[in-house]
């Protein structure tokens, strides 16, 4: 039996934080190992992305490269199936009741 596609998602609440705020003005920034020392980092709107739900958003092609800024970190921006991910999930949080919010923010 083929595990259901929610199971495949590192944090639900935290992917879906991360696809609301995603856009062309801001874009998820990987910052390669050679800038800061400390290996690459992602960030959006200067707080850091976890590696496991950048990777995840990058495997499942939901983002893609957008070129580098001026300082050389590589931009990410949703790509269509990324948005369509992104309405589901919002129109998917919203039929959820609070005692199931809480669920999903708790145990992922």
């Amino acid at each position: 039996m083929e595990p259901s596609p929610t199971t495949s998602i590192p944090d639900r609440a935290l992917v879906l934080a991360v696809l609301r705020r995603i856009s062309e003005q801001r874009p998820l920034l990987m910052l390669p190992e050679e800038l800061d020392g400390y290996g690459a980092r992602w960030l959006l709107d200067g707080q850091q992305v976890l590696p496991p739900i950048a990777k995840y958003l990058m495997r499942m092609g939901f983002v893609a490269e957008r070129g580098a800024t001026e300082l050389g970190a590589i931009r990410f921006l949703l790509t269509e199936s990324g948005s369509r991910f992104r309405e589901n999930g919002l129109l998917w949080w919203k039929g959820l009741g609070l005692l199931q919010r809480l669920q999903v923010r708790v145990f992922g």
